[in-house]
């Protein structure tokens, strides 16, 4: 039985590699608080039948690798928190993701923990204070732009769910809808 089963997940990746796509659902998250939130939506949406991608935030990570993945990918969730905006690359994934949203129409579903989707559309609190570092850089428009079409849609916010399975449980729904309609 688990020949089978690696034989149909091996054509599977075949299947999507084929079509471009190498995942249903890349996760964009960056701090390690809400870690456990990515691990569980990963098991939802993998129990639907879903295929994810979540970098392990403790490794060492590639940006060429990242922009693969996001490349490779049908629909994003972007996790936001107050930390979000700690690292630069944080911002570039944002602006990755948009511009193949953009490219594509592809799905992305924004969800915010422990911070308002309005203070990160317009970069206020403590998640604009962290903005602020990068006040002078080259990027600061193209990140800006990309915040607000990211909170433009329509998202999930934690403070709205009892439990973070629910929240995981309504995103796969959203994305499996969202894929269905599109084969």
């Amino acid at each position: 039985m688990s020949l089978v089963v690696e034989a149909l997940e091996k054509a599977l990746g075949y299947q999507q590699a084929s079509n471009g796509f190498l995942h249903d659902v890349y996760i964009s998250f960056r701090d390690q608080t809400f870690g456990e939130y990515a691990d569980r939506l990963c098991d939802v949406l993998e129990r639907e039948g879903l295929s994810t991608y979540k970098d392990n935030i403790r490794t060492s990570r590639r940006e060429s690798v990242l922009r693969s993945a996001i490349k490779q990918s049908r629909s994003f969730i972007i996790i936001f928190s107050k930390n979000f905006s700690a690292n630069s690359w944080h911002l570039d994934e944002v602006a990755e993701i948009m511009e193949c949203v953009k490219e594509r129409r592809n799905l992305v579903i924004p969800v915010f923990c422990d911070v308002y989707p309005s203070e990160v559309r317009e970069q206020k609190g403590f998640f604009g204070v962290a903005m602020s570092k990068y006040d002078i850089h080259l990027k600061i428009g193209v990140w800006r732009q990309a915040l607000v079409e990211a909170t433009n849609v329509p998202g999930l916010e934690e403070s709205d769910y009892r439990f973070y399975e629910d929240l995981a449980i309504e995103a796969a729904a959203r994305i499996k809808g969202q894929l269905l309609g599109k084969r």
